[in-house]
């Protein structure tokens, strides 16, 4: 009787639908927004932390000059690390 715009319409949404696209558009940006934020909180914590033989050997030169190894087991590690 009202027509697609004030009454059930033809998928029987009814005069509330409205409310609806505005929350979906919440939930998208707000989901879009804390992906973006964890996808760039793991990409920092993996560059402080560093990665690869660079940062192995800075941890290994790090154990010896304080005296948790010894000049035997720091030369061996070192070993094991350049031929990786």
């Amino acid at each position: 009787m009202y027509g697609m715009w004030w009454g059930g319409g033809p998928w029987g949404w009814g005069p509330g639908w409205w409310l609806l696209g505005p929350l979906m558009m919440l939930v998208f940006w707000g989901a879009v927004i804390l992906l973006a934020v964890g996808f760039l909180r793991s990409r920092c914590a993996r560059r402080a932390h560093g990665s690869g033989p660079d940062s192995a050997m800075e941890i290994l030169r790090t154990r010896y000059a304080k005296g948790e190894i010894t000049r035997d087991e720091f030369e061996a590690m070192r070993r094991d690390l350049q031929e990786a």
